[in-house]
């Protein structure tokens, strides 16, 4: 996973220059573990080049003081180093501080010398490079410094030596043997020679030292230091006579020198001179009690013991148990003395010590033990280890790891293991020793175990990142690439140096591959180490932006580009985070960066739609064509640029670019939809037509299409197909507002183009057939305003001994010409031969509908049955009325059913009333005696529809007495009297109200139909005259004939004398100011709604036609020939005696010659 050193070792910073530490490495080719001292050295060497290189970066960017930082860091980590020193002092001399940058070039200066020099050094020097600019410039500073004041001077040597000191402190020896080198380079005092010589002695450069303590001892003879140090030299070389005689010439000068006694101790101890060793000890123990060890305090107190020395040896128990109680109790021995124990109070009392009589063993046997481990010499270090075994205390731990690291550089690691083991046993809190002992497991490949071990330290101490990386290696050994992923990002955590940035970056995407959170911590990590590094900036953005921190991502990738501005895949990711926050004015620039370095079409394609989404239109459509050339067989890049075109109201480009796209791809709909739109808007009306024909055949679901090919239709005249195609595009969006006044315009249109030629056929009918009435009718009706044709039709009822007819057509040609002579002249003709009978009158109604006893059979004309008629597409009931609004839903209104048998029409009647019924309508039945079975039907139909009721007379009472019984029943706003052989249409209701509501006045309305006097359409009269009874066109239903009624009327609703009450709407305060039906003079009906009629005028009512209302009148059943015309003439005698001054003919004749119903009458005579 890693390149790197292969560590199973413990790498505690207090641990780092202790010989007696386990120092393992195994090398990626050999796999040999090598001396730790090797291991700190690579280490600090790779922390050097590290700050140095983040050094540079900022001294490039002309940011010199975290230049200087990274470059003192570089020197600390280093010191043996010569490039960070000449670094270093540039950046000083640039940031104007030349004085100290004098001290680091000379630095430079001496360490390259001492290095080409010294008989200790390296194959070649340890620098890469030593500039002749930066020779120079120290020549130059060189001279400055020697003119420098004395002020400045004693500044600078005070603080070389305070750096030389705290280097010594931390052990950095060669940072040392600089400061004080620099300190002697100003100002030579014997301090800063006995410090250098003890930073060089550290180094095992004992020649150098030498002549450092000599040096002192010459500027300071009296001073003690000198002798001592050149007596640890001459010990270290096993020189013990002369280093005896330097601690003595020491002590002579300064008696109180306690470390002086300790050493000397040593070396009388070397000599095999135990007393003069035991004295020194004994001196040194009082003048520093603190400074010895544990262990000494108490090997001493036996020896003590053993002489009889016994107040000697408590001073020493005590004063060991005070620094380490624990040591104490753990020597133990067989043989106990009974001490004397004085208090001053009692002589009584003893004390109980335990020891093993174990002879003098002082310090100095560790440390010839760690100093035949330093010099490599394996076997001298086993045999003085062993000895100590036998001579000390078995516990002592660190015994046995001088022996296992002794036995490890032989390689012996089974006895190693076992030492190691031993002082896990005495020090199980001690994780380093954990740690070492697992790394001799993984040297012989014991993984298991070697885990164990790791996994203790880490519980111990989980801040130790050598335990974190050895667990990921043994992790990886196993296969298990998860944790040691895991292991491995916490030790680099603990010591990001470990790692190269190389490796660290590895590191990162073997966590980004598992899909890890740390991941963004790993490359947050490499940042911090290199924030120049674009791998890891676009990385961590990458994993940001699919978490959605989108401005998080933005900044590192624009930190990403600033180090590969063309780099591609960065500027593409920039962009689709800046489009993710809606920043398009940004992500188009990006992109214009993209595709200039390039050009692929799926960058141009996101920039071409983030200029349209931007509203650049122009630059859209240039990038688009961009495209077509780059990719000329992509059919969807021409029709995206077609659209833009046709935004753009290019009609012509537009065109060229769908045509394209079709002739690429056919099949779809859109293409050849948005073409046609093009070709509409140049007029290109056929191949507009063609373009939505086809995309009808791909699409036919989609409204707009049909729609449109309806508009262009329209334009060419093509009245039937463009009917065709507005209904289609109603049925899939019956909500497009303007479309029922379309279908409404293309009717009317293809009704005056068949108007025009219906007139030139019935002119040619009349000229064969003149006697013929009907034709004479139709031409009237296509053109009401022609006086001729009245006076031709007049003419011919005259001929036909139609006086009163003819009397009637005279006078409105009059109307229309008032001064035409011949006109006047036969009207008056006419007139004088006429005689009216009132008999039978009954506003024609009464008289003339006595003919149609049997509808179904008498109906030669009628080719329809009543099921037919309202087959077809339900259309609900608030539909067809053209207003905002539903009138039925503001007020109440009760609709009453009067029966008598005819059972069939009485079902086909409520069942249209039901279907087209709302929730403020109750139906309110009379069954006025009809048979057992309309009795029984009725019944169960109510039970089934709560919101109506049922009246029943047991025998017949007659029309007008049922029909009272409906109206006293009634409580709503409104009153429909409807028989019980109608069927209604959509919205009837709503229609009749809209009407009702348009004039305060009006108090009764009713609807059009096929057959109902005055109220037909759009015939009035057959060829003989009598009433009319209208079928419906062919191609139509009945509810489809309403709506076309509704469409084609102007809503004038003409207001007239009478309404036939077939169907009859009064509003609630006629009742209240008239009453009821006269059930007095009208008691079996025929005449009672004319009597209302008047007598609702009289009370100041107006009565007025919904002429936007259609209610199909079948004709009843109800009564016989006989019993017909019986009724119609008691109604029409009994409304003559009633208004016996009023002109009744004269009122009828009056709604004869109404020109809006007579204007709607000819609209819709055109589609018979």
């Amino acid at each position: 996973m890693l390149k790197h050193l292969k560590l199973y070792l413990s790498r505690t910073p207090n641990q780092s220059n202790d010989p007696n530490q386990l120092a393992v490495a195994e090398s990626d080719h050999d796999g040999q573990l090598q001396d730790e001292a090797m291991a700190t050295s690579v280490a600090s060497r790779t922390t050097a080049k590290t700050q140095l290189q983040l050094g540079h970066d900022c001294f490039q960017h002309r940011q010199f003081n975290a230049a200087i930082d990274h470059y003192r860091a570089a020197v600390a980590a280093d010191p043996t180093w010569i490039d960070p020193y000449s670094y270093l002092a540039d950046a000083l001399n640039q940031a104007g501080n030349s004085a100290e940058a004098a001290i680091y070039y000379r630095q430079a200066i001496e360490l390259t010398h001492q290095q080409a020099n010294s008989s200790n050094c390296f194959s070649t020097l340890n620098s890469d490079k030593l500039s002749n600019s930066s020779r120079e410039q120290i020549s130059e500073l060189k001279k400055s410094v020697s003119a420098s004041s004395p002020s400045h001077r004693e500044q600078l040597v005070e603080d070389h030596w305070i750096q030389a000191k705290y280097a010594y402190e931390q052990r950095q020896w060669h940072e040392t043997i600089a400061c004080c080198q620099a300190v002697l380079n100003l100002q030579a005092t014997a301090p800063a020679y006995n410090l250098l010589g003890n930073a060089l002695q550290q180094l095992y450069r004992l020649s150098e030292a030498r002549s450092a303590y000599m040096a002192a001892i010459e500027l300071a003879p009296s001073s003690a230091d000198g002798y001592a140090n050149l007596g640890s030299l001459y010990a270290q070389q096993q020189q013990w006579q002369t280093a005896a005689d330097h601690y003595q010439q020491a002590i002579e000068l300064n008696p109180n020198f306690a470390g002086a006694y300790r050493n000397l101790a040593k070396v009388w101890a070397a000599l095999n001179q135990a007393t003069k060793a035991t004295e020194c000890w004994h001196r040194a123990l009082l003048l520093e009690p603190e400074k010895i060890p544990a262990e000494e305090h108490l090997n001493f107190g036996n020896w003590l013991l053993q002489r009889n020395r016994i107040a000697e040896a408590i001073v020493c128990y005590h004063q060991a148990m005070q620094l380490s109680p624990m040591l104490v109790k753990a020597f133990s021995n067989s043989v106990s003395f009974d001490l004397p124990y004085v208090t001053g109070e009692t002589d009584g009392g003893s004390l109980t010590v335990t020891t093993d009589f174990a002879p003098v063993v002082t310090a100095a046997f560790l440390e010839d033990v760690e100093a035949y481990l330093h010099q490599e010499q394996w076997d001298q270090a086993i045999a003085v280890s062993t000895e100590a075994l036998k001579q000390l205390e078995p516990e002592i731990a660190q015994t046995y790891r001088c022996l296992a690291n002794a036995f490890y550089a032989k390689e012996d690691l089974d006895t190693a293991i076992r030492y190691y083991q031993r002082v896990v046993e005495l020090e199980s809190e001690s994780a380093a020793d954990h740690i070492n002992l697992g790394s001799l497991y993984a040297q012989q490949q014991q993984w298991q175990v070697a885990l164990s071990c790791y996994e203790q330290a880490i519980a111990l101490d989980p801040n130790l990142a050598s335990a974190h990386w050895n667990l990921g290696r043994v992790w990886e050994r196993l296969e298990q690439p998860e944790p040691a992923a895991d292991a491995f990002f916490r030790a680099i955590t603990l010591e990001p140096s470990w790692a190269s940035l190389e490796e660290h970056l590895v590191l990162c995407q073997t966590l980004r591959s598992q899909g890890k959170e740390t991941a963004i911590a790993c490359y947050q990590q490499v940042l911090q180490r290199d924030d120049t590094c674009a791998v890891a900036q676009v990385a961590l953005a990458d994993l940001l932006a699919q978490r959605g921190q989108w401005q998080q991502a933005i900044t590192h990738y624009r930190r990403a580009i600033q180090s590969e501005p063309n780099n591609v895949s960065y500027l593409v990711g920039l962009g689709q985070a800046l489009a993710e926050l809606q920043q398009g004015r940004l992500a188009i620039a990006v992109y214009r960066q993209v595709v200039a370095l390039d050009p692929q079409p799926s960058y141009y394609l996101t920039l071409a739609l983030w200029l349209e989404q931007q509203g650049r239109w122009q630059e859209a459509i240039a990038c688009y064509q961009t495209l077509s050339n780059l990719q000329p067989d992509d059919w969807q890049i021409h029709h995206k640029l077609g659209d833009l075109w046709n935004q753009q109201q290019d009609w012509q480009q537009a065109t060229f670019a769908f045509q394209r796209a079709i002739a690429l791809n056919p099949n779809c709909s859109w293409s050849h939809h948005n073409l046609g739109d093009a070709l509409f808007r140049l007029q290109q009306w056929q191949s507009a037509a063609a373009a939505y024909r086809q995309a009808i055949v791909l699409n036919p679901d989609f409204h707009g299409s049909h729609y449109n090919l309806a508009e262009a239709l329209t334009s060419l005249q093509d009245w039937d197909e463009a009917i065709t195609a507005y209904r289609r595009a109603a049925q899939l969006q019956p909500t497009i507002a303007e479309l029922p006044q379309k279908l409404g315009n293309a009717l009317w249109q293809r009704a005056k183009a068949d108007t025009a030629m219906a007139f030139e056929y019935f002119q040619q009918a009349i000229q064969q057939q003149p006697e013929d009435l009907s034709n004479y009718h139709k031409v009237i009706e296509i053109q009401p305003n022609c006086a001729d044709l009245y006076v031709q039709l007049a003419d011919a009822l005259v001929r036909n001994g139609r006086l009163e007819g003819a009397i009637v057509f005279y006078q409105m040609a009059q109307q229309l010409t008032p001064n035409d002579a011949e006109i006047i002249q036969k009207l008056d003709s006419a007139l004088s031969q006429s005689t009216i009978d009132l008999h039978g009158f009954e506003d024609k109604a009464i008289q003339s509908q006595a003919e149609f006893v049997d509808f179904y059979a008498n109906s030669p004309a009628r080719t329809l049955t009543i099921e037919q008629l309202v087959v077809g597409e339900e259309t609900p009931s608030n539909q067809g009325s053209g207003r905002l609004g539903n009138p039925e839903q503001l007020y109440s209104v009760d609709v009453v059913i009067c029966v008598h048998n005819a059972l069939e029409d009485v079902k086909r009647c409520l069942a249209s009333v039901l279907r087209h019924n709302t929730v403020n309508h109750q139906v309110i039945i009379v069954d006025d005696g009809s048979s057992l079975e309309t009795e029984q039907f009725l019944a169960t139909w109510v039970k089934q529809h709560p919101r109506s009721q049922l009246f029943r007379n047991p025998t017949a009472l007659g029309y007008t007495k049922a029909a009272n019984i409906g109206l006293s029943a009634s409580q709503g706003d409104y009153v429909v009297l409807l028989n019980s052989d109608t069927i209604v249409t959509p919205g009837w209701i709503n229609k009749l109200l809209d009407c009702a509501n348009s004039d305060e006045a009006i108090g009764i309305v009713g609807p059009l139909s096929n057959c109902a006097s005055w109220q037909s359409v759009p015939e009035l009269q057959d060829s003989n005259g009598a009433w009319k009874n209208n079928t419906l066109p062919l191609g139509y239903s009945l509810d489809e004939w309403s709506q076309l009624i509704e469409v084609l009327s102007d809503r004038s609703f003409p207001q007239v004398s009478f309404i036939n009450g077939f169907c009859y709407l009064i509003k609630r305060k006629v009742i209240a100011a008239i009453g009821l039906l006269d059930d007095l003079h009208f008691p079996e009906g025929y005449g009672e709604e004319n009597d209302f009629s008047l007598r609702a005028q009289a009370a100041g009512f107006k009565l007025a036609i919904a002429d936007q209302a259609y209610v199909y009148h079948a004709k009843s059943k109800s009564f016989g020939v006989e019993r017909r015309r019986i009724l119609c003439q008691q109604g029409a005698i009994a409304l003559k005696q009633k208004y016996e001054h009023v002109n009744i003919s004269a009122l009828t004749k009056a709604m004869q010659h109404n020109r809006s119903l007579n204007s709607l009458r000819l609209k819709l005579s055109k589609y018979y």
